[in-house]
């Protein structure tokens, strides 16, 4: 019979073991991977619930009050017009939050929320524009 690895003491060396089996050099880990999935869903999440709440769903203008064409990287497409709730706001703030830990597990899972939830707004308006 095979041995096996003596099972992890705590639910920190479980984490700790899990977090450093990553798929190559190139390849983020699977906890970024993960927290940025949960950070995309609920940064697009957020977005479309905003767009009851008054303020957030205006559209955009420029200075001549045309829409605006692009806000944060998002184009706009056809004639769905780019609202506040488009914007970047809570996704680079969780990323900067996770530049300043310390290196390890939470940082990388951290980076990953940051990331998704930065590309939320974007992607609810994309997903919008799509529909029209």
């Amino acid at each position: 019979m095979a041995e096996r690895e003596a099972a992890p003491q705590s639910n920190q060396e479980a984490i700790e073991a899990l977090a450093s089996q990553e798929g190559g050099e190139e390849e983020e880990s699977w906890l970024h991977n993960f927290g940025e999935s949960l950070g995309l869903g609920a940064g697009m999440v957020v977005t479309d619930i905003l767009d009851m709440v008054p303020g957030w769903n205006e559209a955009l203008r420029d200075e001549n009050g045309a829409p605006v064409q692009e806000v944060d990287g998002t184009k706009r497409e056809g004639d769905l017009d780019l609202e506040k709730r488009h914007k970047k706001v809570v996704g680079p703030r969780i990323a900067a939050y996770a530049e300043g830990l310390e290196d390890g597990w939470w940082k990388d899972f951290m980076s990953g929320v940051g990331e998704g939830a930065t590309e939320g707004p974007g992607e609810s308006y994309r997903r919008e524009a799509a529909k029209d």
